[in-house]
C-alpha cells in the first residue's frame, strides 16, 4: 500500500459513499429534487431587494444542507451495526471522520448551489450581487456552526431523542434572539453596526474561519469521545 494513503482511506471513502447513498434516498426523483431544491430559492431575488435577497438565499441553502445531519442518523442503531460490520475494520475514528468529511462535501455542493442561484438572479431578475461578501460568510460560519453544534448531539443520543433535543434548542435560541432584537435599544444596534463597519472584510473572514475551526475541532473531539463510549 502506498505510504501516501493511510490504511484507513479507503474505508472512509466507503463510508462516505454509503452516507452520500443515505441523503439521495431510495428512488431517482426523490434524490433529483432534494439536492436540487434550494435552487428555488433564487426566487427570492424577484420579490426582495438585492441584499436581502442575497441574505435570504444563503441562509436557507446552508440551512438546508445543514439539516441533512439528521438523515446521516436517521438509521436505527440495528442498521448502524450492520453497515459497520459490513466494513470492517473500520475504527471508531474513522466512522466519525467519515461522517465530518461527508458534511464538508455537503458544504461545498451548497457553495456551488449558491452560485448558481446567484447567476439565476443576475440573469433573470437583475440581482445586484456588491456588497453581499458578508452574506456568504456569514451563511458559511452558520453552516459550520449549526453542523459543529449538532454533531455531538447525534452520536450522544438516539435519532429521536438527539432530534427533540435539538429542535426544543432551536425554538429557546430563536425566541431568546427575537426578544433580545425586538428589546434591544436603537441606539445600542446603531453603536454594534458602527464597531462592525470599522473591522475590515478581511478581518470578519479571518475571524469567521478561525470560529469555524474551533468549534469543528470541538466538535470532532466531542463527538470521537462520544462515539467512542457508545454501545451499538
Amino acid at each position: 500500500m502506498s505510504r501516501d494513503i493511510p490504511p484507513s482511506w479507503p474505508i472512509m471513502l466507503r463510508l462516505m459513499r454509503l452516507d452520500i447513498l443515505v441523503t439521495q434516498g431510495k428512488r431517482t426523483l426523490s434524490s433529483v429534487i432534494a439536492y436540487l431544491f434550494p435552487l428555488l430559492f433564487a426566487l427570492s431575488a424577484a420579490i426582495l431587494p438585492s441584499k436581502s435577497a442575497i441574505v435570504l438565499m444563503a441562509c436557507l441553502t446552508m440551512g438546508y444542507w445543514t439539516l441533512t445531519v439528521g438523515t446521516l442518523f436517521s438509521l436505527s442503531l440495528t442498521e448502524e451495526s450492520t453497515r459497520i460490520i459490513a466494513l470492517l475494520p473500520a475504527s471508531r475514528r474513522t466512522q466519525v471522520r467519515a461522517r465530518y468529511a461527508t458534511m464538508a462535501c455537503l458544504f461545498l455542493w451548497g457553495c456551488v448551489q449558491l452560485a448558481v442561484e446567484c447567476v439565476i438572479g443576475v440573469l433573470a431578475f437583475g440581482l445586484d450581487l456588491s456588497g453581499s461578501g458578508p452574506a456568504f460568510v456569514g451563511a458559511a460560519l452558520m453552516f459550520a456552526l449549526l453542523y459543529a453544534v449538532q454533531m455531538p448531539v447525534y452520536y450522544a443520543y438516539t435519532f429521536a431523542q438527539a432530534l427533540n433535543r435539538i429542535v426544543l434548542a432551536s425554538a429557546l435560541l430563536g425566541m431568546i434572539v427575537f426578544v433580545c432584537f425586538r428589546t434591544a435599544p436603537a441606539s445600542v444596534i446603531r453603536q454594534v453596526e458602527a464597531a462592525a463597519a470599522m473591522v475590515p472584510f478581511a478581518g470578519w473572514c479571518a475571524i469567521a474561519l478561525a470560529v469555524a475551526a474551533a468549534a469543528l475541532t470541538a466538535s470532532y473531539r466531542l463527538s470521537l469521545r462520544v462515539w467512542s463510549k457508545r454501545e451499538l
